[in-house]
């Protein structure tokens, strides 16, 4: 079985759960819908980005404009 821990439960563990000085790393994929939006996920790096799309936590629009600026120039909504 695979096991992992989503990006929100990490940010709501308790300290005995996380290790001080350490960094989860994860990855953000743009994702471009078919009504003219768009939105952006993160998820564990050892994702395929299709999962991160599905499965991942939505990033705020002003985080995802800073990752991605090409699509504040676009004309599409964040999601």
């Amino acid at each position: 079985m695979y096991q992992w821990m989503a990006l929100k439960d990490y940010y709501n563990a308790t300290d005995e759960l996380t290790i001080p000085d350490t960094a989860v790393p994860c990855k953000v994929v743009a994702v471009t819908g078919y009504g003219g939006d768009w939105a952006a996920y993160r998820g564990p790096s050892d994702w395929t980005d299709d999962m991160v799309a599905r499965q991942g936590d939505k990033i705020s629009r002003l985080a995802a404009e800073g990752l991605f600026p090409t699509y504040r120039y676009l004309d599409l909504r964040y999601r």
